[in-house]
């Protein structure tokens, strides 16, 4: 028979003195751990429940001051939404000040950055040192992190320049301060080693609830740069696993390794339609196709998906006019390379000749090579060297190499076309690889120019071997197969499953209970869309390229 509990004892563990009340439901308690053990086995909230129902006869005076106070908080609101003029203070209150739309201002010229200011009146504002520096023209940031292992540690810096505020800089930083401060940090530095991986969250102030998001720290990748790898896997799928085609390398091994660790510019010939699909192929198999970046005409812009990675990479396109082109170069140039992470490292590729090649424009090319007294090219178009030595001039000394690639296609494959790939038909290509260190070439105009030249010349003798011998083994360099991944399989096994099996169920269901007006603007629409992807398809054809370098124009 169990014994009646102690009124004036405590309601959960039957042995202290009451002293406290749960304003909800009534238990009595002695303390902070019985009150949290009353709340999680009654599923009590702790919160007086302003509006429960009670009889009239069970009243008592707590009961009616409640009352009171809730109609008084009631009338207090009412009145508050009535005070337009103390509203519009409030306002006021948030509008930035002239200082701070000048920052604002001036983030996104830097590189398209919006802050949000929170009230002057909380306290992450008056905590907040952020400024900008009119005679260094540069914005120094206050930035607040909290790091955890076993428990919380928050650290603190200020006047960080905009260029030096990336999540790679903050990590070096906090390893140097918790190497200086040992004694006094409770946390083990060796936590943040480059083996290990780091999660981030960053609260967002602009939604109603924080919200978190996480990002893996290797290699600090951000959605804009996994948004091209989950488009360009679709190409990649469509070559080594729908079509079988292949690519094989001939290049010295140790040029192999350095191409995943340096900073790069690319020179590829433009001879076939899918010459830039190979060289997505390799890079995709090397993992280094998300730092893959080109320098392309201003067109490609608006070339479907494909064109819009390129944006999304932040790759250079120009209008082939050099006027203006020599600004856009130096100027997007220098974005990259002031804003790219330094554990990771791009690629961009750079056809000189500025055009894919024909031999109508071969033949225009070679008169102005023999105005200027240079040897005829049998496959390439006179390269154009301004470009190229613009960007070597604005490298800063952050590229290192310069690859030189010639491609080409087997005659065993399939005609190396975008449709023969769609098609299902087998492509086989080789490239033969050299590397160049930029520490080699002439940093002068005319040196440069002349190096293009000669390199030019080179890279004709090259694939003039693979046109008499149909392969580049034998032509002094390794013959080196780069095993695919199943990283573009499971991509696009992914995309199917998401997208393309609930597309053919809605489908199905579409037709079977749609209007015949409803499925006739289907069949428009599924008209236009194929006339589009022939579109498309239409910009990769060299029968269909532009007509740029067909007339006698001076560099």
């Amino acid at each position: 028979m169990e014994t009646p509990s102690d009124p004036k004892k405590c309601s959960m563990c039957h042995k202290n003195p009451i002293k406290y009340t749960c304003p909800r439901c009534s238990i009595r308690t002695c303390s902070l751990p019985c009150c949290l053990l009353h709340k999680r086995t009654l599923d009590c909230n702790g919160q007086r429940d302003k509006t429960s129902f009670k009889q009239l006869n069970t009243m008592n005076d707590l009961d009616l001051l409640s009352d009171y106070r809730f109609l008084e908080e009631v009338n207090r609101q009412i009145e508050t939404s009535k005070r337009d003029e103390m509203t519009n203070k409030m306002k006021s209150f948030n509008e930035p000040t002239r200082f701070q739309k000048l920052i604002q201002t001036k983030l996104k010229i830097l590189g398209s950055i919006q802050i949000l200011y929170l009230p002057k009146f909380s306290t992450r504002h008056k905590q907040n040192h952020m400024w900008y520096d009119r005679k260094l023209d540069e914005v120094f940031w206050h930035i607040e992190c909290r790091f955890f292992t076993d428990s919380f540690y928050t650290w603190t810096i200020t006047r960080l320049p905009t260029k030096e505020t990336t999540l790679a800089n903050l990590l070096v930083k906090f390893h140097e301060h918790c190497n200086e401060k040992k004694d006094s940090i409770s946390l083990n530095s060796k936590n943040f080693s480059n083996e290990q991986e780091i999660c981030v969250y960053i609260e967002n102030f602009g939604q109603k609830r924080k919200q978190f998001g996480k990002y893996e720290k290797r290699p600090f990748n951000t959605m804009i740069d996994l948004f091209p790898l989950g488009i360009w896997s679709q190409f990649t799928f469509l070559a080594q696993w729908w079509s079988q085609s292949d690519c094989v390398l001939y290049v010295d091994p140790i040029v192999l390794k350095k191409v995943r660790s340096e900073h790069a510019i690319v020179i590829m010939n433009h001879k076939y339609d899918v010459d830039w699909l190979a060289g997505w192929i390799i890079c995709q198999r090397l993992g280094i196709i998300q730092g893959s970046k080109i320098v392309g005409k201003q067109s490609l812009r608006l070339v479907p998906i494909v064109g819009w990675c390129w944006i999304f990479t932040e790759s250079i396109f120009l209008r082939r006019v050099w006027d203006s082109d020599r600004e856009t170069l130096v100027k997007d140039l220098r974005k990259v390379l002031e804003n790219y992470p330094k554990n990771m490292f791009f690629n961009f590729l750079l056809f000189c000749e500025g055009t894919r090649f024909t031999e109508k424009k071969r033949v225009t090319s070679m008169k102005i090579a023999k105005e200027k007294g240079l040897p005829e090219l049998k496959h390439h178009i006179l390269p154009r060297t301004k470009g190229f030595t613009l960007l070597l001039q604005g490298a800063e000394d952050r590229i290192t190499g310069i690859y030189d690639l010639n491609i080409g296609f087997k005659k065993n494959g399939a005609e190396p076309t975008l449709r023969s790939i769609m098609k299902g038909r087998s492509c086989q290509a080789e490239i033969y690889v050299r590397r160049t260190s930029i520490s080699e070439i002439p940093k002068d105009t005319e040196g440069c120019g002349n190096w293009v030249h000669k390199l030019y010349q080179e890279k004709d003798q090259i694939y003039d071997y693979f046109v008499r011998n149909d392969t580049f083994e034998g032509n002094g360099l390794q013959r080196i197969e780069v095993p695919r991944n199943y990283t573009d399989l499971l991509i696009e096994l992914f995309w199917i499953l998401t997208i393309g099996v609930p597309s053919i169920i809605y489908l199905f269901k579409f037709l079977l209970t749609s209007s015949f007006i409803a499925q006739i603007i289907f069949v428009i629409i599924v008209i236009l869309a194929t006339i589009g992807v022939r579109a498309m398809i239409a910009v990769t054809e060299t029968e269909r390229g532009s007509h740029y370098g067909e007339t006698k124009k001076n560099e």
